[in-house]
């Protein structure tokens, strides 16, 4: 939780010069929020070809959608992936 500071102007009643303002300082509780996704994608060096999908989370049940989605694409083509041994806890 952050805590942004943030100044407010008021205006106060004065009877010899109408309105006076002053600067009073509150703190604002303030939770700053991500929408994460996961990029899998391939593409071909030889034909410059590539396939995407964007995922909601990095583990092995959206990977088996990844290559589900990737065998539907061209399915005629043969197709062979190299991983790269990158890994997420």
């Amino acid at each position: 939780m952050i805590k942004v500071k943030a100044q407010l102007q008021q205006k106060l009643s004065d009877p010899k010069t109408g309105f006076t303002s002053y600067i009073q300082a509150v703190d604002i509780p303030y939770q700053h929020n991500f929408k994460n996704f996961y990029l899998f994608g391939a593409f071909s060096p030889i034909t410059g070809t590539h396939f995407t999908v964007e995922l909601p989370k990095c583990n092995g049940d959206c990977f088996q959608v990844y290559l589900d989605e990737f065998s539907k694409q061209d399915p005629t083509e043969f197709k062979i992936i190299f991983l790269d041994n990158a890994s997420r806890d």
